[in-house]
């Protein structure tokens, strides 16, 4: 792989004043600590964003397997700090940030954590992804992009107080989203079998279908040019307004055609102590392994063609806990179907 060159001070001065001058029309001296992150996270974004483009270059020389790790959730921690770290480019931009005046830690500080991890089963996932991206193994993270992620807590009166984790109030400055890799997932509805050729040929008719809409985080590996893919599945529904309810005043009916799409990707670990939210987890655990195993089949068939007996020798799916166990079953429908 070719070797990037790194950033020096002044590239790092440049692009953050450029920045927000072409992106919010103003200069350091008027910019908030919101906008002056953003910045910062943008120019450290565009130097990630090279490798990546060079690793996938390379990728598709060397045609090697691919790692699918799939987890419920990856306790990630915020991204600015430890990417700064693993470009080895901490004395650049501390001396940048010197030059303009910036604080490193009120800057650092105005990240959100991201909402897609809660424990050990989270920071095992995260470490890992770290590690593969350091020894320049080729992998993609997969789980759902959590709208309010666990909670957050409040103690009032010594009791705990749980509020929504809002993490995406202000975006999220490391994702890339992908509509043109989106995937239908199909909850519901009967199975029928059709001989009429001769041959058993298998529809799925009257589900419920919801489309799954990837949004990817760059995992970067320390001193190495590998950048690996953090993949968050988001939930939408296909129709996402009813416009002849909505003509009609009935605004609260136009609305409900989202329906299982609006909570699938709410909260991370529903709770699960009713039949609801029993069977909520169960939706998200499928949405997002069917997701991810058509979006394995899809790539292969783009870089390998459309004879599927190589499969194994490209891709290797990593089941990280029971969540995701329904990969397996997903995976032979779909070569069965």
């Amino acid at each position: 792989m070719v070797k990037i060159a790194r950033y020096s001070k002044e590239d790092v001065k440049k692009s953050i004043v450029g920045k927000l001058q072409r992106h919010n029309g103003c200069s350091l001296a008027d910019a908030t600590p919101k906008q002056i992150y953003r910045a910062v996270a943008d120019t450290v974004r565009d130097e990630i964003m090279n490798r990546l483009v060079a690793m996938r270059q390379a990728e598709k020389e060397q045609k090697g397997k691919r790692l699918y790790y799939l987890s419920i959730e990856f306790l990630m921690g915020r991204s600015l700090h430890s990417n700064i770290l693993n470009l080895c480019e901490t004395e650049a931009y501390k001396a940048a940030f010197d030059d303009l005046g910036i604080h490193a830690q009120d800057i650092l500080s105005e990240e959100p954590e991201p909402g897609l991890g809660n424990g050990g089963l989270g920071r095992l996932a995260a470490c890992f992804m770290d590690s593969l991206a350091t020894e320049n193994l080729p992998a993609m993270g997969c789980t759902i992009r959590y709208e309010y992620g666990l909670f957050r807590q409040r103690i009032v009166d010594g009791q705990q107080v749980e509020l929504p984790d809002t993490w995406l109030d202000n975006g999220n400055a490391w994702e890339v989203a992908h509509p043109e890799e989106s995937f239908e997932i199909r909850f519901g509805g009967q199975v029928q079998e059709d001989w009429s050729t001769g041959e058993l040929r298998v529809r799925h008719v009257n589900y419920t279908p919801v489309i799954a809409m990837p949004y990817d985080m760059p995992v970067v590996g320390y001193d190495t040019n590998t950048v690996n893919i953090l993949r968050m599945w988001s939930a939408r529904s296909p129709k996402e307004i009813d416009l002849a309810s909505f003509g009609e005043g009935q605004y609260q009916k136009a609305l409900q055609v989202r329906g299982l799409a609006e909570v699938l990707c709410k909260v991370l670990y529903p709770e699960d102590d009713h039949w609801a939210g029993k069977s909520l987890r169960l939706n998200q655990h499928y949405f997002f392994t069917s997701a991810t195993v058509q979006y394995i089949i899809a790539a292969y068939k783009r870089d390998f063609g459309q004879d599927l007996h190589g499969l194994a020798d490209k891709a290797v799916i990593h089941i990280n806990d029971t969540h995701p166990g329904l990969a397996i079953p997903e995976l032979m429908r779909i070569l069965m179907d």
